[in-house]
């Protein structure tokens, strides 16, 4: 029996006769009752042949991209973050409870949990308390297999590289270029910089350095979340660059002959997970990538196929407003033409004495700067100080933005009313919601970087290492019409993670840059930001 991950506390597992799952409950005395997966896909119209089941409590479903007007799109954002997170997930999943108590037919989209957060600080990301989506232990270790397959797709390129280096470099490949490199799906800093040493089919022996990063932060995992099918996941694999040639031009993944293998191991990972919350209502969780470094939202082939099933969708964006909000509303909602009604910005007291009213102003600013309305959520927690709940209501009523409070953690759906009553009214008022993007792709790469950093972040202007100016004016050509997808700290308004509040009129540091041809971006990399973390000195792992 493994002890299950709860973001928030520390309750283990009970099985129950074969048709249902009884789960010890907040107080160790009551108990949640799973329906069969059926039950729970009932709900929103699906029926057992529509399911590919994992178990009683787990099942894919096939994906469906239409665009449906008439569903509410419901942003779940946040404030800048401590290390623990304000409670993003647990929030977009009371809501989504809440909206089922007042008879409205949703769906919450989240990302799948990477197992390097479940065994290192954070834990794992299944919500908390009675704001849950189950069974919490399996979404949280390996799942139905997603990630793996995304690390087995990335790796299998970068075996394909290695093979041809080894067969005489039929392509010419240039070594000290080649970028890709090889993941796993666990915090490990001594897999950050490498040494491979290869024996080659004329006798040389090859060296050349290369390193892992976490798979949530792949390429490949960014391609999956951000296809349409499965012919558009085969095309943007066959465009992933992995380096260049002796001429300077790039090699991609199409030339290795990789995108048909890579693609069949996609093939299975591309279809959504439908699981359920702890009161038994439907809940979509599929793809992971980080929003500090990847662009932190669940797939699109999940979003499209929830606003299909549903007539609300609320979809939870990584970090900050700042990281996961803005590439939500740059990247994700352009791609699939989506059009957020509200964005719901999770608040708690303990980041307000951290970061500042200064701090949650910037947020709500950026927010409505893309043409979105806002609503403040207050996380509550039992040491909230009076003080800082009447100076928060004060701000709100002062800014003319709706304020609820959540009790989602300790009262599940019914600690989440207000908020659920409140976002309904934002979304039947009448407005014609138009997005306001921080640049236009048409434009050049740096003029797109800066965009970014004096919009979001009120930086007075960048400054480019000598790496990443070099691999901007490399790139320019090729990566005409791309994304930006800045990787940077989560925890503040800037590169500098030790920068709090809302820093202003800075120069922000972009110390490299990635190509991502296939997801169709650019990454600056901002500051010092590891793409491989490591582990805290007392990992979660102790306390299994």
């Amino acid at each position: 029996m493994i002890t299950k991950i709860r973001s928030k506390t520390d309750i283990s597992e009970r099985h129950s006769p074969r048709l249902s799952r009884s789960i010890p409950g907040i107080n160790g005395s009551d108990y949640i009752r799973l329906l069969p997966i059926e039950k729970v896909a009932a709900k929103i119209g699906l029926k057992p042949k529509d399911l590919e089941f994992y178990g009683p409590y787990k099942a894919k479903i096939s994906p469906v991209w239409q665009k449906n007007p008439s569903n509410n799109l419901i942003l779940v954002t946040a404030m800048t973050p401590g290390k623990f997170g304000e409670g993003k997930t647990t929030t977009a999943i009371g809501l989504s409870q809440a909206l089922w108590q007042l008879g409205q037919k949703n769906l919450v989209v989240l990302r799948e949990p990477s197992l390097g957060p479940c065994f290192g600080l954070k834990g794992g990301a299944t919500g908390g308390g009675k704001a849950t989506v189950e069974p919490q232990s399996e979404i949280n270790l390996h799942f139905t297999g997603d990630i793996h397959a995304v690390t087995y797709a990335h790796n299998l390129l970068a075996s394909l590289i290695d093979n041809s280096l080894y067969f005489e470099n039929p392509l010419k490949m240039e070594i000290d270029s080649l970028f890709w490199p090889r993941v796993l799906d666990l915090n490990d800093r001594a897999l950050r910089h490498l040494e491979i040493k290869m024996p080659r089919k004329n006798g040389e022996t090859l060296k050349r350095e290369t390193r892992f990063d976490i798979t949530v932060t792949s390429e490949v995992m960014t391609i999956l979340c951000l296809a349409k099918n499965e012919a558009d996941i085969k095309e943007r694999l066959a465009k992933i660059t992995i380096g260049f040639d002796q001429e300077g031009k790039p090699v991609t993944a199409k030339m290795l002959k990789a995108e048909g293998a890579m693609a069949v191991l996609l093939k299975g990972a591309m279809k959504p997970n439908l699981v359920q919350t702890q009161e038994g209502t439907p809940a979509l969780v599929h793809g992971g990538p980080f929003a500090n470094i990847a662009h932190g939202s669940p797939s699109l082939l999940a979003i499209k196929t929830a606003q299909s099933l549903a007539d609300y969708t609320i979809v939870e964006a990584g970090f900050g407003a700042d990281l996961g909000a803005e590439k939500f509303i740059n990247i994700v909602s352009r791609l699939g033409e989506l059009t957020p009604k509200v964005a719901v910005l999770v608040v708690t007291a303990r980041a307000l004495s951290e970061s500042g009213f200064e701090n949650l102003s910037r947020h709500v600013e950026n927010l409505q700067n893309f043409g979105l309305k806002v609503i403040l959520c207050l996380n509550r927690f039992t040491d909230d100080l009076p003080s800082e709940i009447t100076a928060l209501h004060k701000l709100a009523e002062q800014n003319n933005l709706p304020l609820a409070e959540s009790f989602v953690f300790q009262k599940g759906g019914e600690g989440g009313l207000d908020l659920g009553k409140k976002v309904m009214a934002l979304c039947q008022v009448e407005t014609k919601p138009s997005l306001k993007f921080s640049y236009e792709l048409k434009e050049t790469l740096d003029h797109k970087i800066l965009a970014i950093v004096r919009q979001i972040y009120k930086a007075q202007d960048v400054s480019y290492s000598e790496v990443a100016w070099a691999k901007l004016n490399k790139y320019r050509d090729l990566a005409k019409d791309f994304f930006v997808c800045l990787a940077k700290s989560q925890y503040s308004f800037s590169h500098d993670p030790n920068l709090s509040g809302a820093p202003k009129d800075y120069t922000f540091l972009i110390s490299d840059l990635r190509l991502a041809t296939g997801a169709g971006f650019v990454i600056p990399i901002a500051g010092e930001i590891m793409t491989m973390p490591g582990l805290p000195r007392h990992p979660l792992a102790e306390k299994f």
